[in-house]
């Protein structure tokens, strides 16, 4: 060990001149040589005083090797071994590939060259198509071509079932990295190990390497140059984390990660990426600055001006807010709620109560240009531009006298510390800090020349000063004492641009074209566009106060945080394809079980095959693993059951414990220490006492998928196809699809501490059975899928769900509530590709499905791999989101909720969109009004749940769920107060939340005195209306006797007609009949008098039809009394030799007439017909009708004789006739006239208004 200073000047010179070699050196020089590059290479990677080896060069980045030939050099001269070479070295890299050995021939290298000599390579071989090394003095077993060595692999390949390859083939996708080791031997071959994909922990050891990891060969190995190289077919392969160092456990990780270990910490937990671009709502890609303002919301500034950003919606400023577009550079708000904008050439912007101000170079800045902002610890702004140093004092801009000396020179960054000490960074004069009113410089000769370029600074938590500085260092300042970190470099100067701290201490760094760069715990990580960023290009980062890290860059914004996910695969050695079967034989120790690929084991870092004699090949068929409390572990397949012994140790001693030959797909054990066993063809086994017993009256009849026997004994039985089947003594109970489930197929069952039933079913959703009631929940609730095959319980109580779509994560109490309809759906957790998981879809229709290890994290079996997540206690996650009323609609249009002293559009930050109980005044009328709020939680937005109740219309909360707008369509006049909380993800209630009082003004005739007056009239309304009301009812029992009295009119008209007509009708039959009695010896008279009677009959049986007629309810109409007329006229003169000529309309108004009214009309008509047929001798006689709605004119005219009109009254006897017509006609209020002449005939007109 050597405790190396790197105090003094002169390592930057000494190490250029160590890489640049040049000349001839002695053995002697050239040893001190390697020693002093060691040193020099370890005290610029920044690993610590003391180290056990060191690292002598490392190029962190991701580079793409696609048909590069010979390839290039990335080396430049900074290592070198020729064949006199007697030490050890160590290469580490991390190979992607892009080509997939299933479908090209190709080959991919890690090469050494000696000039232009191809010495060792390591990756794929172009005959080989397995990872492999080539240009080596031993061939491999199966390798065709000499030179080539395939590397063995914990993934071996399938040659047939139960039978493996040793080594493994590339795959698109499926990283991996490998080790390799050469010990240098003077004059000779080389000694070559290699070890592919080894664990690379904290507590990694070369002799702790898997041998089935260990790949041992010779080859020339000698270097001066390496090349990343790529040939054939394909997409070829990215090369990253590359090293070489002079002991192997430089290679290993500051943690490590592993199923079953402690949960609760950070280490090993992946991050998980989310961006946003122009087509999810970014208004501008190029991000240059970011803010989190103390209201909870996320400010972006980019090339387009400045963004809000709520974590669902942006919304963009412009010239509608004063906040003209162009490139934005800086953000800020100071202690005073004032945002400040700082812009590249339009001046500086400071937005505060919804009013934008500009300052420019009028207003005292030295430029236009602004490039950082920050206040000191008195709370002075200071601006920093591309002209020099301003401070914002007394309400305007000036220069202070302690930055004259900075006046004409850029600044590059200001940062504030916790104490209140102002930095600044000033191009070309170095780093100073503001002290007792001046200005202090950093002093520090080793680093001088990198401070003067200096491009951002960070004071963390723990006092170190963090440094972006040149092209391409990190420099850190850490008790008097510099390190300096050397990032890699594709571009000419790929500087720091940004630093930000996390709440745990890991520093962050951008760059302009690498990506970022983590430093924690002395270690140094990078992430770049291929873990996920959007882009290389590191412009801004921020840590919120949620702990995520947003960063921006120049395609976007992408916001990492750590998942509480972990995910194994092919990668960390469980082979390709589906896990199903899981158990935890140790603390920390983990079994997995493949389907057609064996068990595996948690060992050192990677998953092992378990290649025990007996297992591998003969069994590899593994369903589902079950450990019982007795320490054993239970097998099942489709070759029947298997136990191990001592599964904590190797396994040596397997044997199949019982039914061979049945597809055993379930385990559980029972509560007596027992075994259930189910299998596919339906069967139930119970091991008692050492045999195992059928159970046939749990026979069923498709596959049995799940078994659980209660603490009372109740047994429970799922299957596949037959719905679920519950015992309990001789109590059975069947539920099946179409009845209490949705799915017959059941995939998981969970019975908690309160004994209810948690039912996982494929295609039905999630099931809950408690105090004999089953209820369901599914996707229209809010769970990712309807297929649920795992159910595990954290120790907060919460379920975890395994489903098709991912891992959801849901509280009991939400589905409690929701089941008894107190909310419209559910807000799940939902772990998927975006947390890390290789594949959404958890494998099921095995038992036990899913796994709660010792230390309460939980494992999931999916079709690739195992995710493992440590459950966050309630109340450690996000807190309460900050709940911000941002508008109010009235019909549409944004009411104004600027405080009463400012101006503009209320969006701006530094305080409450709506301030508590600000009066919102609504005009008369029916309006529509909509409140819209959010809630700012930056994690998980899309997992806020809001309630809200406008007072004192509703008394009760009303549950909006994610919905961010409360519509009301008509608001009576009033005094309302709208309230509004908001729940993050993790159930945590806002307890003050954003409130607003809405005044919805009356209109004149709401107003007090209005209804006041309007009372009064309504009451003399009231009062009039009861008199109106009598007085009609007078009316009506007027009217009503009037009716009467026409009633008995009518009565005594039809009793008179009946006595006028055919009283004396009959008579007169009475008469002639004794007349023929009296002259029966005469038969000539009598024959007179029978014609006579019958006459006379038959003129009472047409009066007696009239009658009728007048009195039937289907006359009534205006239509009816004239068809009658033309009826009666028709047969008046059938057989006559007048004929009579009807013209009568087709159609006429649907008038109802009143009876005595169609009598008269008749009799005058046939009157005035009976005349014109006895006493006209007319050839023809006509007939007319005219009608209206409001009138009847009849018209009878003959072509006769005529009569005198004047000559009537002297002639009284023939008067009657005509008198009654007249007298008819003036009872019905119409008129009749009579014009005859002797010659030219007579015309009857009769005119009738109807009644209204």
């Amino acid at each position: 060990m050597l405790e190396l200073s790197i105090l003094h000047g002169g390592w930057s010179r000494l190490l250029r001149r160590l890489l640049a070699g040049g000349g001839l050196l002695t053995a002697r020089q050239e040893m001190q040589r390697h020693w002093l590059l060691a040193l020099a290479a370890a005290a610029f990677l920044g690993w610590g005083e003391t180290a056990r080896g060191a690292v002598l060069w490392s190029d962190l980045g991701a580079t793409l090797a696609h048909e590069t030939g010979a390839g290039s050099d990335i080396l430049s001269g900074a290592l070198k071994r020729d064949d006199s070479a007697s030490d050890t070295l160590y290469f580490k890299f991390h190979a992607d590939p892009l080509s997939d050995a299933g479908t090209e021939e190709y080959f991919a290298a890690f090469q050494l060259w000696e000039g232009d000599r191809e010495r060792l390579g390591v990756g794929n071989s172009l005959e080989a198509w397995a990872y492999s090394a080539f240009n080596t003095t031993t061939n491999g077993e199966f390798n065709r071509v000499f030179g080539d060595m395939d590397l063995r692999s914990s993934q071996p390949e399938s040659s047939s079932p139960g039978v493996f390859l040793p080594y493994e083939l590339p795959r698109r996708g499926a990283g991996r990295t490998i080790v390799f080791k050469v010990n240098y031997v003077p004059g000779g071959d080389d000694l070559v190990t290699v070890w592919l994909n080894p664990y690379l922990g904290p507590d990694a050891t070369e002799a702790g390497q898997a041998a089935s990891l260990t790949t041992t060969f010779s080859a020339n190995a000698s270097f001066n140059e390496i090349r990343l190289r790529h040939g054939g077919g394909g997409g070829g392969w990215t090369f990253s984390d590359m090293e070489i160092a002079t002991v192997f456990g430089d290679f290993g990780a500051t943690g490590s990660s592993r199923p079953g270990g402690a949960g609760g910490g950070s280490e090993g937990w992946r991050l998980t990426f989310r961006s946003w671009e122009r087509e999810q709502g970014l208004p501008q890609n190029v991000v240059r600055a970011l803010a989190q303002t103390r209201d909870g919301y996320l400010w972006i500034g980019s090339d387009d001006g400045v963004a809000r950003f709520d974590g669902t919606r942006f919304v963009s400023f412009g010239e509608r807010e004063g906040l003209r577009g162009g490139p934005v550079r800086t953000l800020y708000e100071d202690s005073h709620g004032a945002f400040w904008i700082g812009t590249a050439g339009s001046g500086l912007r400071r937005w505060q109560d919804g009013r934008a101000t500009t300052f420019t170079m009028r207003e005292g800045l030295p430029s236009d240009s602004i490039t950082a902002l920050a206040e000191d610890g008195e709370g002075r702004l200071w601006a920093g531009t591309e002209a020099g140093l301003a401070r914002w004092q007394d309400g305007r801009w000036g220069a202070a006298g302690a930055a004259e000396q900075f006046k004409g020179q850029p600044i590059t960054f200001l940062s504030g510390n916790r104490e209140g000490a102002l930095w600044v960074g000033v191009r070309g004069a170095g780093v100073f800090r503001w002290q007792d009113g001046r200005f202090i410089a950093l002093p520090d000769a080793s680093v001088a020349a990198l401070l003067r370029n200096a491009h951002c600074l960070l004071e963390d938590k723990a006092g170190r000063i963090w440094i972006g500085a040149g092209d391409d260092f990190v420099l850190c300042r850490d008790g008097g004492q510099w390190r300096r970190y050397r990032i890699p470099r594709h571009l000419a100067r790929p500087y720091i641009s940004a630093l930000v701290e996390e709440s745990d201490g890991t520093v962050w760094a951008g760059s302009v074209s690498e990506g970022l760069f983590q430093f924690k715990e002395g270690k140094l990580a990078i992430v770049n566009a291929s873990s996920g960023l959007l882009d290389n290009s590191v412009m801004a980062l921020l840590v919120d106060r949620e702990g995520n890290l947003w960063v921006g860059t120049g395609a976007g914004l992408n916001r990492l945080r750590r998942s509480n996910l972990l995910v194994f695969g092919q990668k960390e050695g469980l082979g390709y394809g589906a896990v199903q079967g899981l158990a935890e034989v140790a603390p920390g120790v983990i079994w997995a079980g493949k389907p057609n690929d064996g068990l595996y084991r948690w060992q050192g870092g990677n998953f092992q095959r378990l290649s025990t004699a007996d297992l591998s090949g003969r069994y590899s068929e593994t369903m589902s693993l079950l450990l019982t409390r007795d320490g054993t572990c239970w097998m099942s397949g489709a070759g029947g059951v298997w136990r191990f012994k001592d599964p904590k140790d190797a396994p040596g001693e397997v044997e199949l414990a019982a039914l061979p030959g049945l597809n055993v797909i379930a385990l559980a054990e029972a509560r007596d220490g027992g075994v259930w066993a189910g299998t596919k063809e339906g069967q139930v086994w119970r091991l008692e006492r050492g045999h195992w017993l059928a159970r046939t009256n749990y026979w069923q009849s498709r596959p049995v998928t799940v078994l659980l026997e209660a603490g009372n004994g109740t047994m429970w039985i799922g299957t596949d196809g037959d719905g679920l089947c519950f015992y309990q003594g001789e109590t059975r109970a069947h539920f099946a699809k179409g009845g209490e489930l949705l799915s017959d197929s059941i995939r998981a069952l969970h019975l908690d501490a309160d004994g209810t039933l948690w039912i996982g079913t494929a295609g039905g959703g999630l099931s809950r059975w408690r105090d004999g009631q089953l209820s369901t929940v599914t996707v229209r609730e809010g769970l990712p899928d309807n297929t649920i095959s795992q159910v595990l319980e954290d120790d907060s109580g919460r379920l975890w769900l395994g489903s098709s779509r991912g891992i959801a994560c849901v509280s009991k109490q939400e589905v409690d509530e929701l089941v008894a309809g107190q909310t419209l759906s559910l807000f799940p957790q939902v772990y998927g590709r975006g947390e890390g998981m290789l594949s959404e879809e958890c494998t099921g229709g095995f038992c036990p499905a899913g796994l709660k290890t010792q230390s309460g994290q939980l494992c999931f079996a999916t079709l690739k791999g195992v995710a493992v997540a440590a459950p966050v206690a309630p109340g450690a996650g996000a807190p309460a989101p900050a709940v911000v009323l941002e508008e109010v609609l009235i019909d549409g249009i944004a009411a104004d909720l600027r405080p009463a002293r400012a101006a503009g559009h209320t969006k701006g930050p530094g305080r409450a969109a709506s301030p508590p109980e600000m009066e919102l005044t609504v005009g008369p009328g029916r309006h529509r009004v909509e409140f819209r709020y959010t809630g700012l939680s930056l994690s998980s937005p899309e997992r806020v749940r809001f309630r809200y109740r406008l007072e004192p219309l509703e008394s009760e909360w009303v549950e909006a769920g994610a919905q961010r707008v409360a519509p009301y369509n008509y608001l009576p006049p009033g005094r309302y107060r709208f309230h509004v909380i908001a729940c993050s993800g993790s159930g945590a209630w806002s307890e003050a939340g954003a409130s607003r009082v809405l005044v919805v003004l009356p209109r004149f005739w709401q107003a007090w005195w209005f209804i006041g007056l309007a009372s009064l009239g309504l009451l003399a309304l009231v009062g009039g209306a009861v008199r109106l009301f009598e007085k009609r009812k007078h009316q009506r029992r007027l009217k009503l006797l009037e009716q009467e009295r026409a009633l008995e009119h009518e009565r005594a008209r039809i009793a008179q007609d009946l006595h006028d007509d055919l009283g004396s009708s009959l008579t007169r039959i009475s008469l002639l009949s004794d007349l023929a009695r009296a002259d029966r010896d005469n038969p000539g008279q009598v024959e007179t008098h029978a014609q006579k009677i019958s006459q006379t009959a038959s003129q009472t049986v047409r009066a007696l039809e009239e009658i009728v007629w007048a009195l039937r309810p289907g006359s009534d109409s205006l239509q009816s009394l004239v068809e009658y007329i033309a009826h009666f006229a028709i047969e008046l003169f059938e057989g006559d030799t007048t004929r009579c000529r009807l013209d009568l309309p087709q159609d006429l108004p649907p008038r109802l007439l009143p009876p005595e009214m169609r009598h008269n009309i008749f009799l005058v008509v046939k009157e005035a017909l009976t005349n014109a047929l006895k006493h006209s001798q007319a050839r023809e006689v006509q007939v007319q009708a005219r009608a209206t709605a409001r009138a009847l004119e009849i018209v009878v005219r003959d072509d006769g004789q005529g009569f005198e009109a004047e000559a009537l009254p002297s002639a009284p006897g023939k008067r009657h006739g005509l008198g009654n017509m007249r007298r008819r006609a003036e009872d019905m209020g119409g008129a009749l006239t009579v014009k005859s002449a002797r010659g030219e005939g007579t015309t009857v007109r009769l005119a009738v208004t109807f009644p209204a």
